[in-house]
Parts: structure tokens; C-alpha cells; sequence
């Protein structure tokens, strides 16, 4: 507590989470909350949202369980890849085979890369929540708002992908 009854907060960046964006703040010496660190979320502003764990928590159940559908999902459409190889040996659609073949690859690695920040950020919070397990229930976290767009993006970008290799499999089926 600072003179004049003022609590004081300090910053400082989480080594764990540091790809994430985050800092741990600290309000008299304990761990609070945490900032993204690409924004002032301490200064007073209108434009940042703060959340309960437990509405992070279930956005990350609903992700996870979005991505395995996806994973699954580029599976089914590698085996109808499969059907077309084994039906035509014209160049053009063993261009296009190839092409959907890498963009497959691509998907999953992005599927894992996203899988992986959601299982880091929960991690975190879940070793918050096991420290302070009286104040979890009142305790503000800084939205995921990054990680949040990152998903809706790959969701955009998948659905086209997919699309794409829908008009490519009637073409060549």
C-alpha cells in the first residue's frame, strides 16, 4: 500500500506466457491479474475488456473442441484427396492434388500451433486459480481478444480452403 491509501501495481513480464503477450501485475506484492502487454491496460481505458475465468475457460473448452472437429474434418477431405489421385493421373489434377495435399498440411499445423496457445493460456490460468483459489470468483482477467481473432481468422480461412477443394474434388470426381 502506497501513503495516502493508494495501492500500488507493478508490471512485470511472465517468462511462461511471454508468447501469449501477457505480463503478471502485481498489487501489493500479490499477483492479480493479467495485462496484455502490447496494450496500457492499466491506464483508465473504455476499449479494454476484462473477464471471469471461468467465461475464458469455456471459450477454450469450445475451441478445443472446434479444432478437433477441424483435424477430423482435414482427415475426411484427405481421403477424398486420395480417391481423386486414384482416379485421374491428368496433370492438371495432380497439380491441383498437390497443392490441396500441402494446404492440408498447412491446416494442421495451424490447428496445432492454435491448440497449443489455448492449452499455454489455460495453463496459466489454472495455476492462478490452484494460488489464489478464494479470489478466483472476483478476480478481472484481461480478455483473450488476440487469440480470439486468431481462431475466427483460421475459421474464415479454413471454410474458404475447404470450399476451394469442394468445387476441386467435383471437378476431377
Amino acid at each position: 500500500m502506497l501513503p495516502g491509501g493508494k495501492i500500488g501495481v507493478t508490471s512485470t513480464p511472465d517468462p511462461d506466457h511471454a508468447t501469449l503477450g501477457f505480463t503478471t501485475s502485481t498489487i501489493a506484492g500479490e499477483k492479480s491479474f493479467l495485462t496484455n502487454k502490447k496494450k496500457n491496460t492499466m491506464a483508465a481505458s473504455n476499449s479494454e475488456k476484462y473477464v471471469y475465468l471461468s467465461d475464458l475457460h469455456y471459450e477454450h473448452n469450445l475451441w478445443r473442441n472446434e479444432l478437433a472437429f477441424y483435424k477430423e474434418e482435414v482427415n475426411i477431405l484427405e481421403g477424398r484427396l486420395k480417391e481423386i489421385v486414384s482416379k485421374n493421373t491428368n496433370h492438371e489434377a495432380v497439380v491441383g492434388v498437390e497443392s490441396f495435399q500441402n494446404r492440408f498440411d498447412l491446416q494442421r499445423e495451424h490447428l496445432s500451433e492454435l491448440k497449443h496457445r489455448i492449452k499455454k493460456h489455460e495453463a496459466h490460468l489454472v495455476d492462478y486459480a490452484e494460488n489464489h483459489p478464494i479470489a478466483i470468483d472476483h478476480v478481472h482477467f484481461t480478455d483473450h481478444t488476440r487469440l480470439r481473432e486468431d481462431m475466427e481468422r483460421f475459421v474464415e480461412l479454413y471454410q474458404e480452403m475447404k470450399r476451394e477443394f469442394n468445387r476441386f474434388a467435383v471437378k476431377w470426381m
